[in-house]
């Protein structure tokens, strides 16, 4: 029976602990408040990836210069001249007064201050309209390379990503092998000890015993690889999630977990060679980055040429100016003489502007020239290079292939090897020594089998990423 003092001194050291460690208590749930979890697949892995990667970001505003410059080119071609000059003040007024010679003419006269105003406009617009389309297509062109480079990065950083995604799958695998293995030993450990303290009641009743001292020695001995392998398991699982985290830019208290339950055989079927090949010529970005360039360098060519011909223009021209000061209605005595205050002038025309540094111009038409034949040169052998990366990655994807086929078939053998040896040690507890020799050899065809299939997976994206696509981006229906 509790007595009623003994509840009060309950209440009271709750009352103690929880202000204690309330505060504690409080921040402990506030972070698992705001604790998220993010799961993704590969795919939605590489496009969260790619969206937080500052490289990328660092690229695609290169790519927004390029457009602005694009419309550059436009607000420059419309009205590149137009000047209006306006002014505001005081001015003198006229008189007209009688020099030593007898002549009369108008002077300044500053006892008549009146407003004054003036205005003047000047305008040009080139009628150069094949430059400007040349312009314009060389500015496009520029901007389709620096789209296809953009997109060349993204796809050799996609490959990236699904190596660490992969990476951290097989990490997640060779931990959860490690542990399995680490209690299996255990139990075997464990029913060894057994056995050994039942052969001693044996021995003591004059039964010979089947099992030995040596047996758990040796078994414990053999531990010693399965304890290693969980550290080391340990130590690349936690790796693994760093790269994770920094590809995200996770908080600290956000987690990461992947769709996929095990690392297992991509799901592409790819289609032969010869096959690969034309996806190669058809859709790589350096390919398209270099036909872009070329485009743009060829448009450099024709604008240097245009260049040194004649430019056109129109050109107009108005001043207004305007005083009310002084008596402006008497009229000269020289019927020539211009108001210097009170003036109405225009003009409108075509004009004709000749370059006539002929020897600067053709030089520049030449230094054009000599870029486009060499990026023409690197054109011709560009493709060749290619196509000779695909096939050795090719020649690697199906080595990683047939060392996959050959490491599930030998995993199959070693995990009947172990469960027949389990088998003969549960009946005989003396056969430790083959037991831990059928452990050993099946947690390293495990590790085997799991790293080709790592390697397999790794060698798909690198290939994918050769071809110039993504690993969402296979064209199904040429399969």
């Amino acid at each position: 029976m509790v007595s009623w003092s003994s509840v009060n001194f309950y209440k009271l050291l709750f009352v103690e602990l929880f202000f204690r460690n309330g505060l504690r208590l409080a921040l402990f749930f506030a972070v698992m408040a705001g604790a998220t979890q993010v799961k993704l697949d590969c795919n939605g892995f590489v496009d969260a990836a790619l969206s937080n990667d500052p490289q990328v970001y660092e690229t695609s505003l290169g790519l927004e210069s390029k457009r602005i410059k694009l419309d550059q080119i436009v607000a420059d071609a419309i009205m590149p001249k137009f000047q209006v000059e306006m002014a505001f003040g005081p001015a003198p007024g006229l008189k007209r007064v009688v020099e030593n010679s007898g002549d009369t003419v108008n002077a300044w006269d500053f006892s008549k201050i009146g407003p004054y105003f003036g205005t003047q406009i000047d305008a040009a617009q080139p009628l150069n309209l094949g430059q400007l389309r040349t312009g314009l297509r060389t500015a496009r062109a520029d901007l389709e390379q620096k789209q296809w480079e953009i997109q060349g990065s993204r796809i050799q950083k996609a490959a990236e990503y699904q190596r660490y995604y992969y990476g951290f799958l097989l990490a997640i695998e060779m931990h959860r092998i490690a542990n399995e293995a680490s209690e299996n030993f255990q139990k075997a450990q464990d029913r060894l000890q057994a056995k050994l303290d039942s052969a001693e009641d044996d021995e003591d009743s004059g039964k010979k015993s089947v099992v030995s001292q040596d047996d758990l020695l040796m078994l414990k001995a053999g531990r010693f690889e399965v304890d290693k392998a969980v550290a080391d398991a340990e130590s690349g699982l936690q790796k693994a999630e760093l790269a994770i985290r920094f590809s995200l830019r996770l908080a600290e208290t956000d987690t990461f977990a992947t769709k996929d339950s095990s690392l297992i055989e991509r799901p592409e079927l790819l289609p032969p060679l010869d096959t690969l090949k034309r996806w190669l010529k058809s859709v790589n970005p350096d390919m398209q980055r270099m036909h872009a360039g070329m485009n743009a360098l060829e448009g450099q060519v024709r604008l240097a040429e245009e260049g040194m011909g004649p430019q056109f223009f129109i050109f107009g021209s108005f001043t207004y100016a305007k005083s009310w000061a002084g008596d402006r209605r008497a009229l000269s005595s020289n019927a020539f003489a211009q108001d210097p205050v009170n003036t109405l002038t225009g003009s409108l025309g075509i004009g004709l502007r000749y370059n006539l540094n002929y020897w600067s111009a053709l030089q520049k038409v030449r230094l054009a020239k000599a870029d486009f034949r060499q990026l023409k040169a690197k054109d011709n052998y560009a493709l060749d290079g290619l196509l000779l990366q695909l096939e050795v990655q090719y020649s690697e994807f199906i080595a990683s292939r047939n060392k996959l086929e050959s490491a599930r078939k030998s995993l199959r053998a070693t995990e009947a090897l172990l469960k027949g040896a389990a088998m003969r040690f549960d009946v005989d507890p003396s056969e430790s020594t083959k037991l831990i020799e059928a452990y050993k050899r099946d947690i390293l065809m495990q590790k085997d089998f799991y790293f080709a299939l790592y390697d397999y997976n790794v060698s798909v994206a690198n290939l994918l990423a050769k071809i110039g696509i993504g690993p969402a981006e296979i064209p199904r229906s040429s399969l």
